[in-house]
């Protein structure tokens, strides 16, 4: 019985924590509108946040905020500099949220440039 209980306590803790970003996601830097035409689309990434089992016991502001991490970390995966996140969209059961997902596009952006060919620093 003790076993259980540690399960559950062990599920219901797991279910108030957001997602974090890996080292790659941390990279990538967040825009409000599509970047420059220098930058090349990588398409679309959903990132989901919560579940059936842990999504209830987590608050809109968690669900969110793993939803976007989510985003970055697969925006890394496919070798992104840069992502445009939409708001997320919240799911809900019994009404109370236990999703929420965001639509995001991923973009890669050329390196900025700090010297030019002729070696003088760009200013």
């Amino acid at each position: 019985m003790l076993r259980i209980v540690s399960m559950i306590s062990a599920v219901a803790l797991c279910g108030c924590a957001a997602t974090t970003r890996t080292a790659s996601g941390n990279k990538i830097v967040g825009v409000a509108a599509a970047p420059s035409g220098e930058c090349q689309s990588l398409g679309n990434v959903l990132g989901h946040g919560g579940g059936f089992w842990t999504g209830g016991m987590t608050t809109n502001e968690t669900l969110a905020e793993s939803a976007v991490n989510d985003a970055y970390n697969k925006a890394a995966e496919l070798g992104a500099t840069h992502i445009q996140v939409s708001p997320p969209q919240f799911a809900s059961n019994s009404g109370t949220s236990n999703s929420a997902t965001v639509a995001a596009v991923a973009f890669k952006c050329p390196a900025p440039s700090s010297a030019r060919a002729d070696g003088v620093s760009a200013k």
